[in-house]
């Protein structure tokens, strides 16, 4: 009769030689491993998004979520746009525009960022 049993359930036992004792243990770490990623994850989307001014904690809830997660994480790197804003020359171009500064103040000021950057 049992050796009907060891043929049915293979050389491990049963349940697919989910019956060990030493995974459970195993199964755990991973797990925790697991939500740790996620977490990290949601923490970096969350700065990231209100640096750019978007809805950080939606994003970040997201993220938690793990399988929802994986994929806001591809549709939020997909979406996300830059923050408003202008380079020093743009901001220069128009305060002269306005009338602002001078010309010559335009062509010092031009100089003096084209030397800070190198």
């Amino acid at each position: 009769m049992y050796s009907d049993i060891w043929l049915w359930a293979g050389p491990f036992g049963g349940w697919h030689g989910m019956d060990s004792w030493w995974l459970f243990p195993l199964m755990g770490f991973w797990m925790v491993g697991y939500w740790l990623i996620f977490l990290g994850l949601a923490y970096l989307v969350y700065r990231d998004a209100d640096s750019r001014g978007m809805n950080a904690p939606f994003w970040a809830v997201l993220m938690v979520i793990p399988w929802l997660g994986m994929i806001s994480l591809m549709v939020y790197l997909i979406i996300r746009v830059d923050r408003p804003g202008f380079a020093a020359l743009e901001i220069l171009d128009e305060r002269y525009a306005k009338g602002e500064i001078t010309r010559e103040q335009l062509e010092q000021m031009r100089l003096d960022l084209q030397r800070g950057s190198k």
